[in-house]
């Protein structure tokens, strides 16, 4: 029993090669290569976001504002490049460190106020996207060079028996290798599972919970902001609502591949299947046909499952720690 509560990658692996396969069996264009490229390419960004809210929720906390910060991010590029005519790479930058700052913002009230993670990323999520709506008055910007374009259409190879990959997942294949290696080779990843697994305990023994905590907030909104810069190079627009639901997609994809909202468990392996299996059902519920406000609903029962999975998970823990 205890082996099974330990493969909790391999449970969400086989649920994705199941999910593949029911929708493989309902439509032949859901396997087909063209599909899945797209489908790669579109996930990247929700792929890059769940690498550090994986580490805010292993640390015990939550980020619900990474959608928003997304979306300012996007727009930012957009307003900073077509609107006041600043050089687009010199945007990208301003963009990335202005979600750098959105995190830090959560971190400093959430470790120095002391305020809870939900409500201080709740404001943040309100306060993002309503600037990212007064900035652009509501509307899409355009007009972005073909080289910022490239970001988000070309294709890196061929790789040996891969062939070619959309840049943009080739950039969030890196992040999350530097996200694996940083959680299971360093002290900080060893710091960032302790604080979640006890705050006192880390503290006790010498761990700077203060800094760990900041740490994964602002890493968090650092990869939203550069989310936010992919997403516009691959739709070739900033739009306000860019985003919208990246909150509730990250976090089931994050909590489906193992994380405990408990905080001290997870990988970001888990997770990033996870987010494969949350594309292939957002993608293959699209070409079956069922309407987006069904999908909604589909998907928060995903959530539900997730999370009483969790819990179930933590009470037979327990329930072993008792019997042996």
């Amino acid at each position: 029993m205890s082996s099974i509560l330990r493969s909790k990658e391999l449970a969400v692996f086989i649920l994705f090669v199941v999910v593949f396969a029911f929708f493989t069996m309902q439509t032949e264009r859901f396997a087909a290569p063209d599909n899945l490229f797209n489908v790669a390419r579109q996930y990247s960004e929700l792929a890059v976001v769940s690498v550090g809210l994986t580490m805010v929720i292993i640390t015990g906390g939550i980020d619900i504002s990474v959608g928003s910060v997304v979306g300012l991010s996007s727009v930012l590029v957009g307003v900073l490049s077509s609107i006041l005519g600043l050089n687009i790479w010199v945007s990208c930058v301003i963009a990335v460190f202005a979600g750098l700052g959105c995190g830090l913002i959560n971190g400093l009230f959430i470790t120095k106020a002391k305020l809870q993670p939900i409500v201080v990323t709740l404001a943040m999520m309100s306060a993002a996207r309503g600037l990212a709506y007064v900035l652009t008055r509501g509307s899409s910007i355009s007009g972005f060079p073909d080289a910022f374009a490239a970001l988000g259409q070309k294709t890196i190879g061929p790789i040996p028996w891969i062939g070619y990959i959309p840049l943009p997942v080739f950039i969030a294949l890196v992040l999350v290798i530097l996200g694996v290696l940083l959680l299971r080779r360093t002290a900080l990843g060893r710091g960032i599972y302790a604080v979640g697994a006890s705050e006192e305990a880390s503290r006790l023994s010498g761990i700077n919970v203060f800094r760990i905590k900041l740490f994964a907030y602002s890493f968090t909104g650092l990869l939203c902001g550069l989310g936010g810069v992919m997403m516009a190079a691959r739709l070739v627009s900033s739009v306000p609502d860019a985003g919208a639901n990246f909150e509730f997609e990250a976090i089931t994809a994050v909590v489906m591949g193992g994380s405990s909202l408990r905080g001290g468990e997870g990988n970001i392996t888990g997770t990033i299947i996870g987010v494969g299996v949350m594309a292939i059902l957002r993608n293959g519920l699209n070409l079956i046909g069922v309407p987006d406000i069904w999908q909604g609903l589909f998907l928060g029962v995903v959530l539900i499952l997730a999370v009483l999975a969790d819990n179930l998970r933590n009470a037979l823990r327990e329930k072993l720690k008792l019997q042996f």
